[in-house]
C-alpha cells in the first residue's frame, strides 16, 4: 500500500481507482462447509469504456508519472525500504491496469480473451 497523505501517492491512487470502478468483485454462493466464498466478477460496460478511453488518452502516462513522483516522495519522506515497497505496489497496479486494457482490446478486436 502507499501513503495517501503524500499528494502524488493520492493522485496515483485516484487515477488507478478508475479500474476498480469498472470491475467489482463480490461474494457469491458462499460454501459454508469449508468456509470459502466464490468471488463473482461484476463489470460495468460504460465504466469499462470510460477506463479504456482514459487509459488510451493519457491515463497510462498519468499512472507512470504519478507513480514515479509518489515513489520519489516516499523515498524522501520515509527512506529506501518504504520507497521500494511503494515502487512494488505501484508497479503491480500499473501492470494490472495494462493487462486489463490489453485484454479488453483483444476481446474487442478478436473476440478472444487473455484468460
Amino acid at each position: 500500500m502507499i501513503d495517501l497523505s503524500i499528494k502524488s501517492c493520492a493522485e496515483f491512487s485516484a487515477a488507478e481507482s478508475l479500474l476498480d470502478d469498472a470491475v467489482l468483485y463480490t461474494t457469491r454462493n458462499p460454501v459454508i462447509a469449508d468456509q470459502r466464498a466464490v468471488l463473482a466478477r461484476v463489470v460495468t460496460p460504460n465504466k469499462i469504456q470510460k477506463f479504456m478511453s482514459w487509459y488510451a488518452s493519457g491515463g497510462q502516462r498519468e499512472l507512470v508519472i504519478a507513480g514515479g513522483m509518489c515513489r520519489a516522495e516516499v523515498l524522501s519522506k520515509s527512506g529506501e525500504t518504504e520507497a521500494l515497497r511503494a515502487g512494488l505496489f505501484i508497479a503491480e497496479q500499473r501492470a494490472r491496469n495494462a493487462e486489463f486494457f490489453a485484454n479488453n482490446l483483444l476481446k474487442q478486436y478478436t473476440g478472444k480473451s487473455l484468460y
